[in-house]
């Protein structure tokens, strides 16, 4: 059994994927458009393993995660879009994240 999950919004482009083959649980994920990582894991019983994918797709269903194969998606070329407050305010939240912090800074007057 191999199931696909993909999770896109304004700031993630996301794929996993999960399969059980007996004992054995694999899982590649990474960014849509990549190889993406594997990971393989083994558990004692069929049963286990299918448990384990089970308790692996609820978390990632729980996190927002669509099950199925990830539709194309472009990024917004921000440089020509028409910026409206809402354009403005979504580049704003995206940018705000990457921006260092300045709590704690200390400034002195010139």
């Amino acid at each position: 059994m191999k199931r696909s999950f993909y999770l896109q919004d304004d700031s993630s482009n996301k794929f996993w994927e999960i399969e059980v083959e007996g004992t054995s649980c694999t899982t590649r994920y990474g960014k849509v458009g990549a190889t993406g990582r594997t990971t393989e894991k083994s558990f004692a019983t069929d049963k286990a393993a299918q448990s384990f994918a089970e308790k692996q797709i609820a978390s990632k269903t729980r996190k927002g995660y669509i099950e199925g194969i990830a539709p194309g998606y472009e990024t917004p070329d921000w440089a020509t879009m028409p910026m409206d407050l809402d354009t403005f305010w979504r580049v704003i939240a995206l940018l705000l994240p990457s921006l260092p912090s300045h709590r704690g800074a200390s400034f002195t007057r010139r």
